[in-house]
């Protein structure tokens, strides 16, 4: 070990790794029984695993503060995900779905958690940061709730990429994989990295263990899509949530038949459209005149969609409006 390295191991500036300690202890000639229990600790420092159902027990929205604390001392964040949407990039409909598959949390503990999720987004808007997404296609196809939330949820995608300093890939499923997506991580600066597993959470600092999932991370990113063309496929999945028009035929008053078109409904999410039938008062007769078609949507269709029908220029994203958050970039 040099005596530049010992020397910022001795004023906090870098954190020792086991081999660190164990050349240490060697050099100054401790026992083996007090060697191990050091190595012990170091070993129980670099690497820490949380089950899940700790942190259930001690309240998920206080870990999402945890988290967020975290990314507040983050310059660049690197996250991968195989899993579900980023946390950071998930609207409320969608988080609620996360945290109510099995186990389901109390709604009122899902509320708490939620908030406190949606909270950590503010960090996405602070100057001096960057991040970098991957998100793997399946994850966008992977439907966790109804199809008017998955739809919302991938504009929403499509909105934050716009984001200067945040740029977004989708790893395709077309595309030769480099590796397989066996867990979902989180790389903060070069000096941490928390993995989810099915039953914990591990974080590790060991430079050995962030360098191996940084170079993962590297890898799924020189295969990802970005920009236009990344949109363009996020849309594509989006548009496939959307209800799809049938061309349907309808009596006129003169018998005459009257093209419309009809939305079907998202299972009941959300009600289909209506063609109302207008006589034109200043053609023809009382019986001939030309039929013209009015299109009524409903308010929740309105909600979803503003002003463009589904298909068009996307649905509006819910957060824009709401306060706290920037409107689409």
């Amino acid at each position: 070990m040099s005596a530049g390295k010992l020397s910022k191991i001795e004023t906090g500036k870098v954190r020792p790794t086991v081999q660190d300690v164990d050349l240490v202890l060697t050099a100054i000639g401790v026992s083996q029984e007090v060697k191990e229990e050091f190595l012990a600790a170091a070993r129980a420092e670099a690497t820490e695993a949380t089950a899940w159902r700790l942190l259930r027990r001690m309240g998920p929205w206080k870990h999402q503060k945890t988290i967020r604390a975290i990314e507040a001392g983050t310059a660049t964040l690197r996250l991968f995900q195989g899993q579900l949407i980023p946390g950071l990039l998930q609207t409320p409909e969608y988080a609620s779905a996360v945290f109510s598959l099995p186990p389901a949390l109390p709604e009122e503990t899902r509320t708490k958690t939620v908030a406190a999720r949606l909270e950590r987004q503010s960090v996405l808007y602070e100057p001096g940061r960057s991040f970098l997404f991957l998100i793997c296609e399946h994850v966008l196809r992977w439907r966790i709730s109804e199809p008017v939330v998955m739809a919302l949820q991938l504009d929403r995608l499509v909105s934050v990429s716009r984001l200067p300093h945040v740029p977004l890939g989708v790893v395709p499923s077309d595309r030769r994989m480099p590796d397989f997506p066996m867990t979902c991580f989180s790389l903060h600066d070069d000096r941490l990295v928390i993995v989810e597993t099915f039953h914990s959470e591990v974080t590790t600092r060991d430079p050995k263990d962030v360098r191996l999932y940084l170079d993962t991370f590297e890898r799924f990113a020189a295969v990802a899509v970005y920009g236009d063309v990344m949109r363009t496929l996020v849309e594509g999945v989006r548009d496939g949530f959307l209800p799809q028009q049938e061309p349907q035929h309808h009596d006129g008053p003169a018998g005459s038949t009257v093209p419309s078109s009809h939305s079907s409904d998202l299972e009941g999410s959300v009600p289909a459209a209506h063609v109302e039938q207008i006589a034109d008062p200043n053609q023809g007769g009382p019986d001939d005149r030309p039929v013209r078609t009015r299109h009524h949507r409903s308010p929740l269709q309105q909600g979803v969609w503003g002003q463009h029908p589904p298909g068009r220029r996307g649905v509006r994203d819910p957060l824009q409006d709401r306060p706290g958050f920037v409107g689409p970039g």
